[in-house]
């Protein structure tokens, strides 16, 4: 679970639960519920009808999911998605029918409309999600972030020079890249993973034989399925859930391939859903999202990965992974691949219940005390304040790392990005429930962190348990070394940035 220091809540909301922040309404119109992220994402709806209407998930008040269907017959609304886990629709219709506005003093504030409704938790946009900006080449040297002058002039000085960047990432295996996280192929060959089921959520996966059995019969799951077409397996072969892009064929082959020589992965026989939520270019609705976490709850998935992010917060997919995890999922997701632009780890890696990865590089001389931080991945401690979730995701950081740049997988090539780092996370996960299988998700996050490898060149705030170390969970053999205490000074200078850098933006001007 994404660690946190604080709960901020809205004005709606409380510590216990995902709920939208409210806008603080004014004397003369109530807006309890709507949150601000409905007016930022205007623009980015999907759109749907004659019209081109927007779309819009909109989640039930506790106990009130009839109540909302009973609702939206008063409304000019369709209903495109019902989610009855999370307990929320996807419609679409006029905004006006969501909530419209009004001004005091030049403020703008949503007011009236389902925003009003006693049955409505929160509304926020179905927007596309994509993959996390793909890194098409590894830069060579440091740049530097992009800040205001107000945040320039509050910041100690930080030197980036510390991290990963191309001369530290010579060309992997994923052999090489699970020696680095001592998970050998003796441990990989001593555990039957045949038992196990991992859920991928991205843009498909390839038939190949890297996913074959000993016999030569695919491992896909009969319900792997295709959210944008509604087809399974089961119902149209393989080419249901096909993969043009090749991303979501990397983050199988990284979990579950069985390649040969250095290729094979964490849990190569195991079962395979392939949950095709993204489309070819890699962007899907928050309603796919939602639905593909639910079906894998529903098919009875043991590890799902989420290789994917945006900076903005999606309310709906944090509480349908919330829900996953309570029925024994245990979810993994990317860390972000834009440290120096949007910063801050990513949307769902960032949610409560998701466990969020940071990518590393494998060091040529294959010694993992020589590991260090991606320089493009995401950090933390989130701010709260800059991702539209009204502090819902506050003081959120990548709880691990494993090696993100230049891994090489079957049939996929080489890519680099916090995209393959957290595969690895999800195959460790597997392996571990493979080994000992009475575990629940959060025994198995408390277990990789435990036992995760503190790194002296990675920052906490980069990764906060360290680097993945598999034989050491299987084991049950924690480190006693505090990540925080075995850092080096350019480690801490880069943490103490990024802790001033949160405190600025979470404060704003008033810091």
């Amino acid at each position: 679970m994404t660690t946190r220091r604080n709960f901020i809540t809205g004005a709606a909301g409380t510590a216990a639960a995902y709920s939208t922040p409210a806008f603080i309404s004014n004397p003369f119109a109530r807006s309890d519920t709507l949150s601000d992220r409905v007016l930022e994402a205007t623009d980015d709806a999907e759109s749907y009808g004659a019209d081109g209407d927007p779309s819009v998930v909109i989640t039930a008040a506790e106990g009130k999911f009839d109540g909302l269907e009973d609702t939206l017959l008063d409304y000019d609304v369709e209903v495109l998605d019902r989610h009855e886990r999370v307990g929320a629709l996807t419609v679409y219709g006029p905004w006006e029918e969501f909530g419209y506005l009004s001004s005091w003093f030049g403020i703008s504030r949503v007011s009236g409309g389902l925003q009003a409704e006693p049955a409505v938790e929160s509304i926020e946009v179905n927007t596309t999600h994509e993959l996390a900006f793909q890194i098409e080449e590894l830069r060579s040297e440091p740049i530097e972030y992009d800040l205001t002058w107000y945040e320039a002039w509050r910041m100690p000085d930080v030197d980036l020079g510390g991290l990963a960047y191309e001369d530290d990432a010579q060309h992997a295996t994923l052999r090489e890249a699970r020696q680095i996280v001592n998970a050998p192929d003796s441990l990989v060959d001593g555990v039957d993973t045949s038992n196990i089921l991992v859920g991928v959520i991205d843009t498909g996966i390839l038939d190949d034989q890297a996913f074959e059995d000993l016999d030569g019969n695919l491992r896909f799951h009969p319900q792997s399925k295709n959210f944008l077409t509604d087809e399974t397996v089961e119902e149209e072969g393989p080419q249901a859930i096909d993969d043009p892009n090749g991303h979501g064929t990397w983050v199988g082959s990284a979990m579950a391939g069985n390649g040969t020589d250095g290729y094979r992965a964490y849990v190569p026989a195991a079962e395979i859903a392939g949950l095709k939520a993204l489309d070819d270019d890699g962007g899907g609705e928050t309603r796919y999202l939602v639905d593909a976490v639910d079906h894998a709850v529903d098919i009875g998935c043991d590890v799902v990965c989420l290789s994917l992010g945006s900076p903005r917060w999606s309310e709906a997919l944090a509480k349908a992974i919330e829900e996953a995890v309570d029925e024994g999922v245990f979810v993994v997701a990317a860390a972000g691949n834009s440290r120096t632009t949007t910063v801050w780890i990513v949307s769902p890696a960032s949610s409560e219940a998701g466990l969020g990865v940071q990518a590393t590089n494998v060091p040529e001389s294959g010694d993992r005390d020589e590991v260090k931080a991606a320089y493009f991945g995401n950090i933390g401690y989130h701010p709260g304040t800059v991702d539209l979730s009204g502090g819902a995701s506050t003081d959120a950081v990548a709880e691990l790392s494993a090696p993100g740049m230049n891994v090489s997988v079957e049939p996929a090539g080489p890519l680099s990005g916090t995209s393959m780092a957290a595969p690895q996370v999800g195959g460790a996960a597997a392996l571990l429930l493979a080994y000992e299988s009475n575990l629940n998700p959060a025994e198995v996050t408390e277990r990789l962190r435990e036992c995760a490898y503190p790194i002296e060149q990675i920052g906490v705030t980069e990764s906060e348990r360290g680097l993945l170390d598999v034989e050491a969970a299987v084991n049950d053999d924690p480190y006693e070394d505090d990540p925080e205490d075995v850092i080096d000074d350019a480690a801490t200078n880069r943490d103490r940035f990024n802790r001033a850098l949160s405190r600025i933006q979470a404060r704003g001007l008033l810091g």
